[in-house]
C-alpha cells in the first residue's frame, strides 16, 4: 500500500510540471513598476506571455501605452510591440540565459535592441541602438498589491 502511494505521489509531481518548465520566460510574470511606468506580464501557455506598459505623468494620467506580446519562434522566443496600439513591431531573441532575454531588430529605428533581467525582486529592463548607444535602462520592483 506504501509503495502505491508513494507511486501515486511520483507520477502526480512528475505530471504537474513547473511553471518554469511549461514557459521558460515565466520569471517576468507579474506586475512591474518603477513608480511611473507600469509593465505587467502574464503568461496564457504555449510559450506565449502577453503584457502592457503604461507611463503615467506626474498627475498619474496615462501618457503613454503600450501592448506587448511574446510569442514562440523559430529560432527563439519572439517579442512583439505594439505602441500606441499600433505595431506590431518584432524583435528576435539574440541571447537568452536563466533570468535573462535579449530582444533585436536592427532595422528598426530606435530600440533595436531590448533586453529583461530577473535578479530577485528586481527586474531591469535595458533599450539601446545595436551598438550599444543610446541607452535606457528601467529597473522595476513588484507592483504593490
Amino acid at each position: 500500500m506504501r509503495s502505491a502511494l508513494a507511486a501515486l505521489m511520483l507520477l502526480a509531481a512528475v505530471g504537474c510540471s513547473s511553471t518554469e518548465d511549461a514557459a521558460p520566460l515565466a520569471w517576468l510574470a507579474g506586475c512591474w513598476t518603477d513608480g511611473t511606468i507600469v509593465e505587467r506580464w502574464s503568461v496564457a501557455g504555449d510559450g506565449y506571455l502577453f503584457g502592457y506598459s503604461v507611463t503615467l505623468d506626474e498627475d498619474g494620467k496615462v501618457a503613454f501605452f503600450e501592448q506587448l506580446r511574446i510569442e514562440p519562434g523559430v529560432a527563439g522566443p519572439v517579442y512583439q510591440a505594439y505602441p500606441g496600439g499600433r505595431g506590431p513591431t518584432a524583435f528576435t531573441t539574440v541571447e537568452q540565459g536563466s533570468g535573462t532575454i535579449t530582444f533585436a531588430n536592427p532595422a528598426h529605428d530606435y530600440p533595436q535592441k531590448m533586453s529583461y533581467t530577473r535578479n530577485g525582486d528586481t527586474l531591469r529592463a535595458t533599450i539601446a541602438l545595436m551598438d550599444g548607444s543610446r541607452p535606457g535602462h528601467w529597473d522595476y520592483h513588484a507592483c504593490a498589491r
